[in-house]
């Protein structure tokens, strides 16, 4: 019985010094575009073996923040596929934009995510990659984002908010090597 209490003990201040430990702080997520898309009715496939996809074209919308435009309609679309699950409904979800400005600057978005499904509405959240050759935002080809999305199913009217992640540094306060100035050589 001793031996069974200590082992738990052990084993619970071993769970909570590593749940305490790691390398990195939380990384820092900065709003930096904020996108509301129009999209149609989806169209559904049912799939052999079971599952559906449904392709949902975008008709438009804005977008704003780093850059102040529209998403260009009815030239890119989504497809989601339904995921199995034991309770609620959950879809993989893909989408391209494009993006165009009064100057005719364009930036090619791709998003990546999972969505939820319950009370006439969905939440997604994703990852993000950017493709443009805008001055001052090539930076945003490489960096990394993360976008946060939600819809009613009552409109054709949804809202995304794309985060630029950065590294809140290490715990310790050493520098992350790869992220330091080059060294001469």
């Amino acid at each position: 019985m001793l031996t069974s209490l200590v082992s738990l003990l052990a084993l619970t201040v071993s769970a909570l010094a590593t749940k305490a430990s790691g390398t990195f702080r939380s990384p820092i997520a900065t709003p930096i575009f904020q996108v509301e898309p129009l999209t149609y009715l989806p169209v559904n496939v049912s799939l052999p073996g079971g599952g559906g996809i449904a392709a949902v074209p975008n008709l438009g919308g804005t977008i704003t923040g780093l850059f102040d435009g529209e998403i260009v309609g009815n030239v890119t679309g989504a497809t989601e596929t339904l995921l199995p699950a034991g309770t609620g409904e959950y879809t993989h979800y893909e989408n391209k934009l494009i993006f165009t400005n009064d100057a005719e600057d364009r930036i090619f978005l791709s998003m990546d995510g999972k969505i939820t499904y319950a009370d006439n509405a969905l939440h997604g959240f994703g990852y993000a990659t950017f493709q443009t050759t805008i001055p001052g935002l090539e930076w945003t080809n490489y960096a990394m984002f993360v976008v946060e999305w939600m819809a009613d199913f009552f409109t054709s009217h949804g809202e995304a908010e794309i985060f630029y992640i950065t590294t809140g540094g290490r715990i310790d306060g050493k520098p992350i090597d790869a992220l330091l100035p080059p060294k001469r050589r």
